[in-house]
């Protein structure tokens, strides 16, 4: 093996590409649960104020509304409680007991939504 690819191994092998890219798309999931978590409340006080007129008779439409919120609170879930970790190691009490408060609140409408 010439010496050129075997830092391309160790390189590799190191699964530092792997760590930094789980970062890019736990980054990217947040940041676009937040906007489907906007979207959601403001397609659900639009509905809400139309006494559901907006949803009745537009199935795609609702069934859309649905997927994008459970993808938003369910992945949110798991980055919010990554960061609650962080920053309990990072003794950071003041943001890991805010990231906690938000990973138990996500879990219990995440628990309504997918009852036993």
């Amino acid at each position: 093996m010439s010496s050129q690819n075997r830092p391309r191994i160790d390189m590799f092998a190191s699964l530092q590409w792997y760590d930094e890219t789980i970062k890019f798309i736990f980054n990217f999931v947040a940041k676009t649960s937040e906007l489907l978590l906007a979207a959601g409340v403001v397609v659900n006080s639009a509905n809400f104020l139309t006494d559901g007129m907006i949803m009745q008779d537009h199935t795609p439409l609702s069934i859309a509304w649905a997927w994008a919120q459970a993808l938003a609170i369910d992945s949110s879930l798991g980055i919010v409680f990554v960061n609650g970790f962080q920053a309990a190691r990072e003794r950071d009490k003041i943001k890991a007991v805010i990231y906690f408060t938000l990973t138990a609140m996500l879990a219990t409408v995440g628990r309504t939504t997918y009852p036993l």
